[in-house]
């Protein structure tokens, strides 16, 4: 894995701030949701509530109210790839992770972080089936304030300090 240090926070891409519908797969229960998103990625209280549920630790059936930090983020990113009128598929592979799920992953794979944000809702594991990886990457680069890491089937992100690495 190699990390490195990016200046400062990124600027947001030059399209314009448009409605779009994200259909959400969760890759590990088979759970869908769709998100209606504004303009403005300000999700009602609502909204807010389902997408903290569908993204819950599956494992232990727990949910915790992930950062809003990084839930703008990754519906910016989502937004870059929508088009009019259809729906902008998202897989989701991982939200919040309990401590004790975050260490059983950690136990099967060394790209588990032992203090890995997802343990404070403060991250997310996604992929946009229509879209390369390397331009998910890219675009996340362009527009996540924290971190962003390449992995060959999905991207994460996080709320945490401005870095990228790729797996």
């Amino acid at each position: 894995m190699v990390e490195s240090e990016k200046p400062g926070p990124r600027i947001v891409t030059g399209r314009p701030s448009l409605p779009f519908v994200a259909r959400l797969h969760n890759a590990n229960t088979g759970e869908r949701l769709f998100l209606d998103v504004p303009a403005s990625l300000d999700l009602g209280w609502i909204q807010r509530r389902r997408l903290n549920h569908f993204m819950r630790d599956w494992r232990q059936d727990q949910v915790k109210v992930m950062d809003p930090s990084v839930v703008q983020d990754f519906l910016e990113i989502c937004r870059a790839f929508a088009t009019p009128g259809n729906p902008t598929d998202v897989k989701v592979n991982s939200g919040y992770r309990s401590q004790r799920t975050n260490e059983l992953l950690r136990q099967r794979s060394r790209n588990v972080a032992i203090n890995s944000l997802h343990m404070e809702g403060r991250a997310i594991d996604f992929a946009l089936p229509k879209v390369s990886q390397r331009q998910l990457g890219a675009t996340a680069n362009a527009i996540c304030r924290g971190g962003v890491g390449t992995y060959s089937t999905f991207i994460h992100i996080d709320s945490g300090r401005n870095r990228h690495w790729s797996a």
